[in-house]
């Protein structure tokens, strides 16, 4: 409405709202300045329906005199007469010069959200395209990684980037941020590594979607987090007890939550930050209890494949055994050294591959 008043003038948007004046101030207060002589609509049940029509009607109107794209951001946080005014426009862009461009986050949308019917009235009128965004590509992501840094990136840490971020602008900014810090006083042209550390922004931004899950989908979560990216509900089952179906139910739980995704047959994290995220969140004692019981689990499988990384015992935390392990990547049972590495602290030594006996 402000844009309006701003581009068409006051007299000129007076004429547009015509009879609908007094409700449009209703609702855009802002507006009662330029318009004095205008008392606004009394607040009942019936000026509602009065207040959708004006707006829509003003709209329309302005689109008739110049072509308008009008856009809508966060719908997953509209309300019910918000959706109602966009039902009202939607029904009526074939024959105007409007176009509505809305944008919303799938993973916010709970099963009782009115934006989930409305969205299927709106794709079955033939007049809604919807588009789902996904990930930047390399080359994009690139493109905003040199923008944001003033560097080059590898082509190692790209790739890399990428995999913590899933392609989202927003991750990839504020790693890039983090990057360029780091990078400060140095002159070379090229980044050689990614920041280990999850920048605040993005970390919030997935605490809040990681605790919208259950306490059980969290916790194991938690376990997936330390043992590898890729999730073996095989292992899971084996280091917390649960039954697989169950642990099954808790992956679809996190894949529709936006957390998990499914990859290769199986699930894994959406992105690396995720698990990052998680990892970050727990404390040292807890580390070193799931490395521990991750490490005893796989020792007692049966080995395969062409080659394994050893297990062996490296120090002692809380009682339990800390183990650099991994079995065979040939059956994709894969235990993190890089997460190893961080539950030793004080143990720098490389971990050897070599092949199994």
């Amino acid at each position: 409405m402000r844009s309006l008043l701003q581009d068409f003038g006051r007299d000129e948007f007076a004429r547009l709202a015509g009879t609908g004046l007094a409700e449009i101030l209703q609702v855009v207060p802002e507006l009662r300045a330029n318009f004095q002589d205008t008392r606004p609509s009394p607040e009942d049940d019936l000026s509602r329906f009065r207040i959708y029509e004006s707006v829509g009607e003003l709209i329309l109107q302005a689109a008739s005199r110049r072509a308008l794209v009008l856009i809508l951001e966060d719908l997953h946080w509209a309300d019910a007469p918000s959706l109602i005014l966009l039902r009202q426009l939607a029904g009526r862009l074939p024959r105007s010069r409007l176009m509505v461009i809305g944008t919303y986050r799938d993973r916010e949308l709970g099963q009782n959200h009115p934006l989930k019917t409305g969205l299927a009235d709106f794709v079955r009128s033939g007049d809604t395209v919807e588009i789902q965004v996904i990930g930047l590509e390399d080359v994009d992501a690139a493109s905003l990684l040199r923008a944001v840094t003033q560097f080059e990136p590898a082509d190692d840490l790209l790739q890399r980037l990428q995999a913590r971020t899933g392609g989202n602008p927003f991750f990839l900014k504020e790693l890039g941020r983090n990057l360029q810090e780091e990078a400060d006083g140095q002159h070379q042209r090229r980044f050689a590594d990614t920041s280990a550390a999850v920048p605040e922004g993005v970390g919030a931004v997935l605490r809040h979607r990681i605790l919208t899950l259950s306490e059980s989908c969290r916790a194991m979560l938690e376990v997936a987090a330390v043992a590898a990216r890729q999730v073996d509900a095989d292992l899971l089952a084996a280091v917390t007890g649960t039954a697989r179906v169950r642990l099954l139910d808790l992956c679809d739980e996190a894949a529709i939550g936006g957390v998990l995704a499914l990859r290769e047959g199986g699930h894994a994290f959406a992105h690396g930050l995720f698990r990052d995220t998680i990892y970050d969140g727990l404390s040292t004692a807890r580390r070193g209890e799931l490395h521990g019981l991750i490490g005893r689990a796989l020792e007692q499988r049966p080995r395969g494949g062409d080659e394994t990384f050893a297990c062996r015992p490296r120090q002692r935390v809380g009682g339990l055994r800390q183990y650099a392990a991994a079995t065979s990547w040939g059956t994709r049972r894969t235990y993190s050294r890089d997460r190893a590495r961080d539950a030793l602290p004080h143990d720098r030594s490389p971990l050897r591959h070599r092949p199994e006996a």
